[in-house]
């Protein structure tokens, strides 16, 4: 390794008054310093998770507020995360920490409280309803959060035997859940009589989810959406329908009444193979990333 050759000693001078000290150049470091690898940026982290906190007796009023500041930051820091990567990508954060996942739903339960209904709500009576019938179904309730759907039917149909519903999420937060990234399914082709997406279209690839719903799905099955109306770029859902039937669906009901959430029933085509669609063009256009507004 070359050694630096030291500087010579300045020449310290006398001045007068109004002669002006000469400026000493700064030293440069060795070459081996200069040339050093820069060090790596650390990758953003979320605010830190006080779930629970905000509701401890022990806090004063103002550590309260504080804490569900905290809370609410969270929640809209993972909400962005989740709506801005793919499948593959959200399902391997959430597994390597899987208390975002309780944070997550955490703070979506501060969210509906506020909303006139919840289309969970709706999707669980619409099923109720099925159980009269004594018409075997099996329904994919894909994206399910807590599986909340799944937790309502086995309490009416606990073996499954009228309507059995599969739930899949990110994690298996509890014994309903089933962990997986949406775009692949652990289920074989037509198996499917209702395929559920109840605000859950999240992602940078949800198109693919669609498509494997398209493959899960029996001919004639159904697909039902629930979504937040200011997700849709033309208010009315005209791209995303027309995009759905390239994929193989036709629509069949549509319930927009809700001021929040547009709900869209649609059935999957005999065809076998839905048209091809480069899924990263698509996306923006159809839905836009569902944000939330600091409080």
């Amino acid at each position: 390794m070359r050694t630096p050759t030291p500087e010579p000693e300045p020449v310290v001078k006398k001045r007068t008054k109004t002669e002006r000290p000469e400026k000493k150049p700064l030293a440069r470091p060795p070459r081996s310093e200069r040339d050093a690898t820069p060090p790596k940026l650390v990758a953003a982290q979320p605010p830190p998770d006080l779930h629970g906190l905000g509701e401890g007796k022990h806090l004063t009023a103002m550590q309260r507020k504080m804490a569900s500041k905290l809370s609410g930051a969270r929640f809209r820091w993972i909400n962005e995360k989740l709506y801005t990567s793919t499948g593959a990508d959200a399902l391997a954060l959430i597994s390597e920490q899987p208390d975002m996942f309780e944070a997550y739903h955490a703070g979506f339960r501060e969210q509906v409280k506020d909303w006139p209904s919840n289309p969970v709500d709706v999707y669980k009576g619409r099923l109720e309803a099925l159980l009269n019938e004594g018409k075997r179904h099996v329904v994919a309730d894909l994206g399910c959060g807590e599986a909340k759907i799944s937790e309502r039917i086995r309490q009416l149909d606990p073996k499954g035997k009228v309507v059995q519903v599969r739930s899949f999420d990110l994690l298996a937060a509890n014994d309903r859940i089933e962990a997986c990234d949406i775009a692949h399914l652990p289920l074989k082709n037509g198996t499917v009589d209702i395929a559920i997406f109840c605000l859950a279209l999240m992602g940078t690839d949800f198109v693919r989810f669609l498509q494997e719903a398209h493959r899960v799905l029996k001919p004639g099955g159904q697909l039902w959406v629930a979504e937040i109306k200011s997700r849709f770029n033309d208010r009315d859902g005209k791209a995303f329908i027309e995009t759905l039937s390239k994929l193989g669906f036709t629509l069949t009901q549509r319930d927009d009444k809700n001021k929040m959430f547009i709900s869209l029933d649609f059935s999957r085509g005999k065809d076998k193979k839905p048209t091809e669609i480069a899924v990263s063009s698509k996306v923006g256009s159809l839905l836009k990333p569902c944000t939330y507004k600091k409080r």
